[in-house]
């Protein structure tokens, strides 16, 4: 990763009122790249007539992948700071930009043995991977190698996010301070990929179909925190925000891909929309001491469109995937102490 950031004070006026003002800004560029050279996946299965844990004959029973994922990342941005003195008060605006834009190109090949030949051959199904394929095993009429790489499992992705924001943060009376703006937003994610049909699968198109997801969004999402000293060393704090969740471009990509932190694999879902959140906090805080608080508060939610975890099965296989849920609020009670 490369970042180049910077940090100055401006001048502009020459008023008693205006202070300097402050701008920082950022520029990066990180690339990322994984490659995958050899997975390798058995899936043996219990046989009741004689208690034995077996490999099945086909081609599903066993895959080696192989797989490479390139990532490019530009973030740009700045912040800026006025502050100033009104009616006595003092003031300060807030502004600022950003730019993201993510680049993403992931490919797979899999491969498969099929097993039919050694049908007859129980014992030898029964053995470690390293016994069963053992070079003596494959040939004509035996062990046979397969390709099952999907159209699918070449996909790429975009995500593009311009973002601009101002506001301010006042003490509008001497126990009273408001902190309020607007962030404004336009983002696109593009998912490209072509369908390759599976068993199970909740996509279902022609063969070969080309899959384009776009979720193009503008959002104008604004908040608020207000704050009352009601008592020496204590205050009341109320907030009120609008954010946004979006799904990962794997997430909304039609390809399988392996989860590393649960070795298991998951296929996005490009019918994915956008989770809208409505946040809203309240919470007490009293500072007793040189270092010491106790804090009560709580939060509420209120979610449109949350994206949750499920699984399908592809194949008989069980496969984690994404949807979006219907879970329209939630909220909870928390406190700290600080000593």
């Amino acid at each position: 990763m490369n970042l180049l950031s910077g940090e100055h004070f401006f001048s502009f006026f020459d008023n008693p009122v205006l202070q300097d003002t402050k701008i920082d800004w950022r520029m990066a560029y990180s690339e990322g790249r994984r490659t995958a050279p050899l997975r390798r996946t058995f899936r043996f299965e219990f046989t009741e007539f004689d208690q034995t844990f077996r490999l099945p004959t086909g081609a599903s029973s066993n895959v080696s992948s192989f797989g490479a994922l390139d990532d490019e990342v530009y973030d740009l941005g700045f912040n800026g700071r006025q502050s100033l003195t009104l009616w006595g008060r003092a003031v300060d605006l807030n502004f600022g930009m950003s730019y993201f834009d993510q680049q993403r190109t992931s490919v797979f090949r899999r491969f498969s043995f099929n097993l039919s030949g050694l049908g007859p051959l129980l014992d030898l199904r029964t053995q470690i991977p390293e016994l069963i394929f053992a070079p003596e095993n494959i040939g004509p009429g035996q062990i046979r190698l397969i390709e099952s790489t999907r159209q699918s499992d070449v996909s790429d992705g975009s995500f593009e996010n311009w973002q601009g924001f101002a506001g301010f943060d006042a003490q509008i009376l001497d126990t009273v301070r408001l902190a309020a703006g607007v962030r404004v937003e336009n983002s696109l994610q593009i998912t490209e990929t072509v369908f390759t049909p599976i068993p199970g699968s909740p996509i279902s198109l022609p063969n070969g179909s080309p899959i384009e997801t776009r979720l193009d969004n503008d959002s104008l999402l604004p908040s608020a925190t207000l704050t009352w000293e009601f008592a020496n060393n204590m205050q009341l704090r109320g907030a009120f925000s609008q954010t946004l969740g979006r799904p990962s471009l794997r997430e909304l990509s039609s390809s399988t891909f392996l989860d590393p932190e649960r070795d298991r694999d998951v296929i996005g879902n490009p019918f994915l929309g956008i989770t809208e959140f409505d946040n809203y906090d309240v919470r007490w805080e009293w500072y007793f001491g040189n270092g010491e608080q106790i804090t009560l508060g709580g939060f509420y939610k209120s979610l449109d469109n949350p994206i949750e975890r499920t699984f399908v099965f592809l194949a008989d296989e069980p496969v984690r995937t994404f949807i979006n849920a219907i879970v329209p609020i939630y909220g909870a009670l928390n406190w700290k102490w600080k000593s």
